[in-house]
């Protein structure tokens, strides 16, 4: 009876190995064919929303970009400037609201030389692919400014190693449908959004919310190890991308996108709560400081939001709630600070 119970079990192990091995086979297939978000990879494609799927009342370039199709001649006398970035860039709002769209806007309402400003965001995105989106696609639409989005709360994470079970396919899809199923409120999906925009309808769960803020907070402890490992990675980046721009006669700006939980201070309070520690141990503007060293000991020009985002969020809200994401007012206060470090800068270039 034990000999046949052992067998059996043997079996049964065999079996779930060669069921879970052909699994992961056929999900690294498809993957290879049709790219999806949820399974890990290093390409920049894994977040890239399809060409031409809708967003909202818009329909994504062929690049699968939130831009209308970005000219291959470039007109005579132009500036043109690429966005690259995460899904700060790419936006969670309809094309209209988005900063980049705003921005084009502004810089061109009072008549003059034409700035053409190119959205090249793609959501989960981080500095290894930023520099992968600027080589690829970027250069061959000869661009004269390239502003480099770095997002504070998650891209010192992104660019870490992931352990051997974080890249198993058949793991990324059952955590996928897992938390879908317990944490998803809203709509918040990476492209094919084809329902109406509501700037108030929360995307996650109240839990959801504060375990993905409370995540990201190892980075604010200066004790902490986390960012004097991560931020030489970024750094490394960086340092890539201005030699590529250098080598290419493009002007090289940085934003740095604060976390909600840097800017909002009752929500650094429930994230404290959450996670039992007290708030005296963080130094939330800690990364902004040392990346901020980092770029001026380059010198390069960068333009931080934090400290504008704290005032501003005193009398408005800028985030969409338990999202993550600027909301229309978000974005537009990041267009309204944009509009002159991006215009100084340009006349700056064209006057040497």
């Amino acid at each position: 009876m034990f000999a046949k119970a052992l067998r059996l079990l043997r079996e049964g192990i065999l079996i779930g190995i060669v069921t879970f091995l052909l699994l992961e086979g056929l999900l690294r297939l498809y993957h290879y064919i049709n790219p999806i978000f949820i399974f890990p990879d290093n390409s920049d494609n894994r977040f890239r929303s399809k060409p031409f799927a809708p967003d909202f009342e818009f329909t994504l370039n062929s690049g699968g970009f939130k831009d209308t199709e970005f000219p291959k001649e470039k007109v005579p006398g132009t500036v043109r400037l690429v966005g690259i970035g995460d899904s700060f860039v790419f936006g969670v709002v309809p094309y209209q609201y988005n900063f980049l769209t705003v921005l084009e806007e502004d810089l061109n309402a009072q008549g003059g030389q034409r700035i053409d400003v190119f959205n090249m965001g793609i959501s989960r995105t981080s500095p290894r692919e930023y520099l992968s989106v600027l080589i690829k696609e970027a250069l061959p639409l000869k661009p004269d400014v390239a502003l480099i989005c770095i997002f504070i709360g998650n891209d010192f994470i992104e660019i870490s190693p992931k352990p051997v079970l974080h890249r198993s396919f058949v793991i990324a899809a059952a955590k996928y449908v897992h938390d879908l199923l317990r944490y998803v409120e809203g709509n918040n999906v990476y492209g094919g959004r084809t329902s109406y925009y509501d700037d108030d309808t929360p995307t996650f769960s109240e839990e959801k919310f504060l375990e993905v803020e409370a995540g990201r907070t190892d980075i604010y402890i200066e004790s902490h190890k986390m960012l004097p490992e991560r931020l030489p990675r970024v750094m490394a980046y960086i340092d890539e991308i201005k030699a590529v721009c250098e080598r290419n006669g493009i002007q090289l700006l940085i934003m740095l996108i604060p976390d909600e939980v840097q800017v909002d201070f009752e929500l650094q309070q429930r994230v404290m709560e959450s996670i039992g520690t007290a708030k005296e141990r963080f130094d939330f503007a800690l990364p902004n400081k040392r990346l901020g060293e980092e770029l001026r000991s380059r010198n390069i020009a960068y333009l931080d939001l934090l400290e504008p985002f704290r005032l501003r969020s005193k009398d408005a809200r800028l985030y969409k709630p338990r999202d993550t994401h600027w909301n229309i007012v978000g974005n537009r206060l990041a267009a309204d600070l944009l509009h002159n470090f991006v215009r100084d800068a340009i006349d700056e270039r064209q006057r040497s």
